[in-house]
């Protein structure tokens, strides 16, 4: 009878290790962010306004490593970033006066989406391209960047907004210069966390991700360990968006 219960007692301790192994708290929520408009030019602003915002095809991808299969980028992430984009437009135009007679409007393009997690390291990687076109179907501005985030001891969701944020900043800063009355002409600093090319934001992500714990059943311990190597260069987009036949296609 002793001997059946701390067989129990070993068995449920396993399970539950197990569980703990597989679930560690990460769930990859993200939310709206607040971008810091600060050394902004000076206006009347053009109308800036969110267009397309979209994710391509086969864009997302998630490496869990001895975690629950939790945190691929989703629709309901998308529409975070359409949502601070559309907030931060509305900052720099409150912040000076506006002419109605211009516009600009910003259509995005998540290229690609890479979260990698385990119990103690992860990180997230994007490329993302967009445009600007103006009150007479002009584009006046494309660009291509990526955003990452290392996130050592942190959560998913913190790595993806902090993503997100260099994402939503980037664009928004641009396009504050673009509806200047006088766009400056010579490149503008990126923001923290995002990039020209993809060798500097991966520069610091882990190459190779582990999951260990460890638990004390019955005086033995008791160990489990995972790991997995995170292929961060399928980020990478070589060719460019070809924006106005997408933008005539998708009209």
């Amino acid at each position: 009878m002793k001997n059946t219960i701390v067989s129990i007692i070993t068995v449920s301790c396993l399970s539950l290790l197990c569980l703990m192994f597989c679930g560690c708290g990460t769930f990859g929520g993200t939310k709206v962010v607040s971008v810091p408009m600060s050394n902004m030019p000076r206006g009347p602003f053009a109308q800036i306004h969110t267009g397309t915002v979209t994710l391509a095809a086969n864009a997302t991808k998630l490496d869990a490593v001895g975690v629950y299969p939790v945190g691929e980028f989703s629709k309901k992430d998308l529409r975070n970033i359409d949502k601070s984009l559309s907030k931060a437009f509305c900052t720099i135009q409150q912040s000076q006066e506006v002419d109605s007679a211009r516009n600009l409007t910003i259509h995005v393009m998540i290229r690609r989406y890479l979260v990698a997690a385990s119990n103690n390291d992860g990180g997230t990687l994007a490329c993302v391209s967009w445009c600007a076109v103006n009150q007479d179907d002009q584009i006046v501005y494309d660009e291509q960047f990526y955003a990452s985030y290392s996130s050592h001891f942190s959560t998913l969701g913190r790595s993806k907004n902090k993503v997100n944020l260099a994402i939503v900043s980037r664009i928004a800063e641009v396009s504050a210069y673009l509806a200047s009355p006088n766009p400056r002409k010579h490149s503008i600093k990126y923001p923290e966390n995002a990039y020209a090319t993809i060798s500097p934001a991966i520069e610091d992500l882990p190459e190779v991700l582990y999951s260990c714990l460890y638990a004390n059943v019955g005086g033995s311990i008791i160990s489990a360990s995972a790991g997995g190597t995170t292929e961060w260069e399928w980020a990478a987009q070589n060719n460019r968006v070809n924006w106005a036949a997408y933008l005539k296609a998708n009209k």
